[in-house]
């Protein structure tokens, strides 16, 4: 995710109202200069479909734990705004299998 200006900084040094203003509309507040969780959920979930369409069967995607709940949240049927519902610990491995009539979420192997 791009956090734009919230970029490399405490939370502590981030006005309260902009963080308030993302928790109230977490799917739809753009962080001054960065972007929305929508936009975050629309550009992994449009990397997986272009994933889909090549010949392999099996990827192996590494990325943070933003986009991981995104697609975690996409393939739960859930609408962004849900997405930090789903927990995504540091070095954890998440397994998500998508087939055409629906995606499901298999394993999540926590880190030790």
């Amino acid at each position: 995710m791009d956090f734009g200006h919230w970029e490399m900084r405490r939370w502590d040094d981030i006005p309260r109202v902009e963080i308030d203003a993302w928790r109230d509309a977490l799917a739809t507040y753009r962080i001054p200069g960065g972007e929305t969780v929508a936009e975050v959920s629309a550009r992994a979930t449009a990397f997986v479909a272009e994933l889909a369409a090549t010949d392999r069967r099996r990827h192996l995607v590494v990325t943070h734990g933003g986009v991981i709940r995104c697609l975690v949240n996409a393939a739960l049927g859930r609408p962004p705004e849900q997405a930090f519902r789903v927990r995504a610990a540091y070095g954890s491995v998440t397994r998500i299998v998508y087939r055409p009539e629906r995606a499901s979420v298999e394993t999540i192997v926590p880190a030790s």
